[in-house]
């Protein structure tokens, strides 16, 4: 027998061995190609789930003092008020620009989204800054908003500092953080679209130059997206294969 018919023979021994064996085809076949696929597809889907539950859930949010719980409220209210107006408008079709709700509902066009209000968001008071944080800290409340005076922006000498607590690094933190800063960057675009509305002028006006980013680079091919996926369960799987020689 030549070496060359050794090789083969070996080669017919050990792939009937293994196609014999129920348990060695599930390990090489079944858990890398359906199990950990659907593991992933898994986790996507309840990460997007949880995700969209904390998004849909009640706020609650945390301010020092019944005047800035005032203050809060008004807040969430004027934003509610507002973005039930650019919605009738967006579902109308907005004409011509003729008012500051005009001029936003045409940039919520072109971005094709529409935030949610917070009037649904419990506002709970404390009596400090300390105590407001150390219930953040606790995770008590997922978020707390601290302002720097006693009454919203009324005039276009005023300015506001807000300043918004969350952990950060709690899911939920995350979530009712970026939704509470939405709030004060929507109130925020509002404000300038009217100001600049009184006295005639554009959104241009605050911003002279754009800049838009044009990728030159090549598409990614189809096997770069999928050899990192490939080696990672070839590293998870790599185990399985020695383990079910020695003892199967």
């Amino acid at each position: 027998m030549t070496f060359t018919q050794r090789i083969r023979t070996i080669y017919v021994k050990e792939l009937i061995d293994i196609l014999r064996d129920r348990r060695t085809l599930i390990a090489m076949i079944v858990v890398p190609i359906v199990l950990y696929p659907l593991l992933m597809l898994g986790s996507v889907q309840a990460v997007s789930y949880q995700h969209e539950t904390m998004e849909q859930e009640a706020l609650v949010i945390g301010v020092v003092g019944d005047r800035h719980r005032i203050m809060l409220s008004q807040l969430i209210r004027l934003d509610a008020t507002a973005l039930a107006k650019e919605k009738s408008l967006l579902d109308s079709g907005s004409s011509p620009i003729s008012s500051p709700h005009d001029s936003r509902v045409v940039r919520l066009t072109e971005a094709k989204e529409l935030p949610t209000p917070l009037d649904d968001a419990k506002i709970q008071v404390f009596d400090s800054p300390v105590d407001l944080q150390q219930a953040i800290r606790e995770r008590q409340i997922p978020v707390g908003i601290v302002f720097d005076g006693e009454m919203l922006v009324d005039s276009i000498e005023r300015q506001v500092k807000v300043h918004v607590h969350a952990d950060y690094e709690e899911p939920r933190g995350t979530t009712a953080g970026r939704r509470v800063e939405e709030l004060l960057l929507r109130t925020n675009e509002r404000l300038q679209d009217t100001r600049l509305h009184e006295r005639g002028l554009t959104k241009s006006f605050l911003e002279p130059y754009t800049v838009e980013t044009v990728d030159l680079s090549a598409p990614s091919s189809v096997l770069g997206q999928i050899l990192p996926l490939i080696l990672i369960l070839m590293t998870i799987t790599g185990a399985i294969y020695p383990s079910a020689s020695s003892s199967w």
